[in-house]
This record gives structure tokens, C-alpha cells and sequence, in this order.
């Protein structure tokens, strides 16, 4: 699976909110508008805003920037989680348990 995952081939549906997987073409297309959410979150944080400030934001003008899950709302650890993500990067990083324990396996896939 990591091999083929490094040749550009997609093996899961599973993604970020902002994506879909085309099976027939084997691509991820881009949701624009959600993008445009992700976009604003890096620049507030960009421009000295914390996650908290940032959610706070997002929830005051919630009809411009719908939560991404299906909860009634943004929270800190979702912006967070976003802003740490290097799949935003398009990086894949594979993972395994040990011991009940989440680890990854090998290094990140690059443009994923």
C-alpha cells in the first residue's frame, strides 16, 4: 500500500473535509469554499490571531465559514488540529498500532 501510495495512487475515499476522491480519474478534487475556510484560518494565524480567537471568529460569522464536522460549531482543538496537519501540505503519513499505541510508519509521502 506505502509503495503505491508513493506512485500517486490513491487507495482510500478517506480525506480531509476539503477534498474528494475521484475514483474513476484516481484524484483528489479540490471543494473550493471549504478551502477558502482553510485559507483564512493560516492567515489569521498568520497575521497573530490564536486558535481560540480564530474559532471565536469563525463561529461569529458562521454563515461564511461553515464548520467543517458535523458539530453545531468551531472549537480551539479543531483549528489546531488543522493548523498542525501536514496534510494540508498534501503529505500522507501512514500510521499503525502498537500496543493500543497510534505510530507512524516510515516517512511522510510527499504530494499525496
Amino acid at each position: 500500500m506505502r509503495i503505491k501510495a508513493a506512485e500517486g495512487e490513491k487507495f482510500t475515499a478517506n480525506c480531509r473535509e476539503w477534498l474528494k476522491l475521484d475514483k474513476q480519474n484516481n484524484v483528489f478534487i479540490v471543494n473550493e469554499s471549504i478551502a477558502e475556510t482553510i485559507k483564512a484560518i493560516f492567515q489569521m494565524s498568520i497575521d497573530g490571531m490564536g486558535v481560540k480567537r480564530i474559532a471565536d471568529y469563525l463561529n461569529i460569522n458562521i454563515s461564511s465559514y461553515p464548520p467543517l464536522r458535523k458539530n453545531k460549531g468551531w472549537v480551539h482543538s479543531y483549528v489546531q488540529k488543522i493548523l498542525k496537519s501536514r496534510s494540508v501540505c498534501g503529505e500522507l503519513q501512514l500510521h499503525k498500532y502498537v500496543d493500543g499505541k497510534r505510530v507512524a510508519v516510515g516517512e511522510p509521502i510527499l504530494n499525496y
